[in-house]
């Protein structure tokens, strides 16, 4: 699935859901792949927040933190925040959004059109919408224009190396 990230981000890949057992774990991963830019998570109760220092893009809708959180959180916020970040004087080149468990909240029609809507601004930019949970069924308006990928569990001499990395 890395590589796979890897070659998505390469060719400017707008809206990408992976499909992972542990999203947490694999937002770790894609964050030292997606590099050195601005970074945000997103999930429905805590908001958004920075990953990688100050963020243009949370710095707009909001200069003081403990008031960014109740903007950002919950659907309405989501759409906030991806409107926001599709403002070009404030999406930074390569910045990177990963949301947690939006599969919960796709059968809303304002945060369908407002992952839709990213996807020309995002690709001009090279910036990437990555949507984690544990399984995506996307909405027929988004299907054609998510790339959906596979975060495989791990086979038995994985778990060993984990094992042996952690006792």
């Amino acid at each position: 699935m890395t590589s796979q990230y890897k070659a998505a981000r390469r060719v400017g890949t707008p809206i990408v859901a992976v499909n992972t057992p542990d999203p947490a774990a694999t937002l770790a991963q894609l964050q030292g792949i997606s590099g050195d830019v601005e970074q945000i998570v997103w999930d429905v109760e805590r908001g958004g927040r920075p990953l990688t220092g100050e963020s243009r893009i949370l710095g707009a809708i909001n200069s003081d933190p403990g008031e960014l959180q109740g903007q950002t959180a919950g659907p309405p916020g989501l759409c906030l925040l991806l409107s926001q970040a599709s403002s070009l004087s404030v999406l930074t080149e390569g910045a990177v959004i990963y949301a947690y468990n939006v599969q919960r909240i796709l059968d809303d029609a304002a945060v369908i059109q407002a992952v839709w809507n990213v996807r020309d601004i995002f690709k001009a930019a090279g910036a990437t919408l990555v949507m984690l949970a544990p399984e995506f069924t996307l909405p027929a308006e988004l299907s054609a224009d998510v790339l959906v990928l596979d975060e495989e569990l791990p086979d038995a001499p994985a778990l060993r190396r984990l094992v042996r990395e952690q006792y």
